[in-house]
């Protein structure tokens, strides 16, 4: 695994992350660049926690991934007054990985996207986006249409500081199915990834994802893998929501959209995380054959 800084075009801004190779280079080109982008609370840590590693899933089946840390998360990006929208987040990744793409493409076909909650939402708006790398598809989850009204209370109520820390007790209710559906271990070492977020990302998901939404999936070309954990308390999931956020997609060639039966919101730590991420991957592969 190599830590890697991604400098933007301006040559001022800049994204860390992680970058692993995978542990054997197909004799193939049928292989995607995985790009990960993490959720609000969590910095890049999440796709790396031992055990329950997407990094380490990929890099076994022959994929590269990049795992972001997105502006004000880790040591990425830091200005005065940053812009932590996500418009903002996702015109700066698209930058980003134009130099991600040269310098560490080797015969991958093209990127592929990976996002999670509200990083799900900025891959949807960086897939929408004019760009000088090659986008093969994308993966979301974690990220609906509409928010329930006690969760918009919440966040009606925030303090004004800048970052918002969430105490690991709540994170967990917000965070977790019921008991059964996950390993206490896992949930405990998902808390490596703890991280504050900007205060207006979360105000972002929470009262512009709506319309950002409605304008950004019609201008998606691209296949789209959508699963929305069936226990997610951050979100009204039922399969009328789901299939009308899959219904907004409608230039997209494919889209792949169900209820994840069994999980919470933080889907890779539950027991089915496995198998979801193996879904994931599998889709990733499927988009970089030529049709």
């Amino acid at each position: 695994m190599i830590d890697l800084t991604v400098r933007c075009k301006d040559g001022v801004d800049f994204v860390t992350g992680r970058f692993q190779p995978a542990l054997e280079v197909p004799a193939a080109e049928d292989y995607p660049l995985v790009v990960a982008i993490h959720g609000g609370t969590y910095t890049d840590d999440y796709f790396h926690i031992e055990g329950y590693s997407l990094a380490a899933r990929a890099a076994a089946l022959g994929i590269p991934i990049f795992t972001v840390n997105r502006p004000a998360y880790a040591d990425s990006v830091r200005k005065e007054k940053l812009d932590c929208s996500i418009a903002a987040n996702a015109a700066l990744l698209n930058d980003a990985l134009s130099g991600l793409w040269e310098t560490r493409r080797g015969n991958a076909r093209g990127i592929f996207l990976i996002g999670h909650s509200i990083g799900g939402a900025i891959a949807v708006q960086m897939a929408a986006l004019e760009k000088s790398w090659p986008l093969l598809g994308l993966s979301i989850s974690g990220v609906g249409v509409r928010e329930p009204e006690p969760v918009l209370e919440q966040w009606r109520s925030l303090p004004p500081d800048e970052l918002i820390a969430i105490q690991p007790e709540a994170k967990d209710h917000l965070m977790y199915g019921p008991a059964q559906t996950y390993v206490p271990e896992a949930q405990r070492a998902a808390h490596r990834a703890d991280h504050p977020m900007p205060r207006q990302e979360l105000l972002d998901i929470a009262f512009e994802w709506p319309r950002l939404l409605q304008e950004a999936a019609p201008r998606v070309d691209v296949p789209v893998h959508y699963r929305q954990p069936e226990f997610d308390n951050l979100w009204v999931v039922n399969e009328a929501e789901v299939q009308d956020f899959a219904s907004r997609f409608v230039n997209a060639p494919l889209v792949d959209a169900r209820v994840f039966k069994g999980v919470g919101h933080n889907i890779d730590f539950h027991r089915l995380g496995g198998a979801f991420q193996l879904q994931q991957l599998a889709f990733a592969l499927a988009c970089s054959v030529p049709r």
